[in-house]
């Protein structure tokens, strides 16, 4: 799997995460879900305007090991598919160019089925059913004013303001902040309808760090299955992706001073050699 496609996968476990916050004790398998999401990469101060691609995730999740050794995921236009383990959670994303692509492998109003092999849950399934028309926002989530150029090398020691208009139809927004490697740093899956901004707190980010910031716009239908206590959940939305590069460590007013004094030497050094 592509990095984009694990951070648009991370991106669409916000709403989960949020949901699946306090299980109940006996819980285990914690989620499942299906999201179809339109992509977007911003790459400066504008809204993003042309799709980089349109994404199927299915993503299943348990608190407890040994609940299951397998997970796959069926309906629609699409044979049947095997999750794989990502990190404790299965999960398959499917990427295609167009929507009437997705659209075909992900047609509304469907039943989808995740089914469990191995395990104290072998054999079992629960369903999801998609929405029953498109429910895209009308307004492609984006950084406003500056923001984007400002996370460019942003100094880490500060706290951050991210600045970002939504549709704000669906309820809450999420932004999720990632590193290279995938790794979650930071996350608010509960922005209000409304808001247009975020503090994020100093010292969050690491200076000299390339990270994606996910922010994502999407509808939300919530059942359950397996267990009381497990959420199921279709979620159908944007989701913007933008890439930065924290700026490095300062060098402090000693190291300015001891290499001015260094590249001092350095030039009485080729002066000394020229006259001689």
């Amino acid at each position: 799997m592509s990095s984009s496609l694990i951070r648009i996968a991370r991106a669409g476990l916000a709403v989960v995460t949020a949901l699946a916050a306090a299980p109940g004790a006996n819980a285990s398998i914690v989620f499942y879900q299906l999201v179809t999401a339109t992509a977007y990469t911003q790459t400066g101060d504008v809204q993003p305007a042309t799709p980089s691609s349109y994404v199927a995730l299915e993503q299943l999740g348990s608190s407890s090991a040994g609940d299951f050794t397998g997970a796959s995921f069926s309906g629609g236009g699409t044979a049947a598919t095997t999750l794989s383990d990502l990190n404790g959670v299965y999960q398959a994303v499917q990427s295609y160019s167009t929507q009437a692509a997705l659209t075909a492998a992900i047609p509304n109003s469907t039943i989808y089925t995740f089914s469990l092999t191995g395990g104290s849950y072998n054999g079992q399934t629960a369903t999801v059913t998609s929405f029953a028309s498109n429910e895209y926002p009308a307004t492609v989530p984006y950084l406003t004013g500056t923001t984007f150029n400002s996370l460019q090398n942003a100094n880490a020691a500060n706290t951050i303001e991210l600045t970002f208009n939504y549709d704000g139809a669906f309820g809450s927004a999420a932004v999720a902040i990632n590193n290279s490697g995938g790794g979650n740093v930071y996350e608010d899956a509960t922005i209000p309808a409304g808001a247009s901004s975020i503090l994020i707190p100093a010292n969050t980010l690491q200076p000299g760090t390339s990270y994606s910031l996910d922010l994502s716009d999407l509808a939300a239908s919530i059942t359950s299955g397996f267990t009381p206590a497990a959420t199921g959940l279709v979620q159908e939305g944007d989701i913007t992706v933008v890439n930065f590069t924290t700026a490095p460590v300062p060098l402090p007013p000693a190291a300015w001073l001891l290499l001015s004094g260094i590249a001092g030497i350095a030039v009485l050094g080729r002066m000394r050699r020229a006259l001689s």
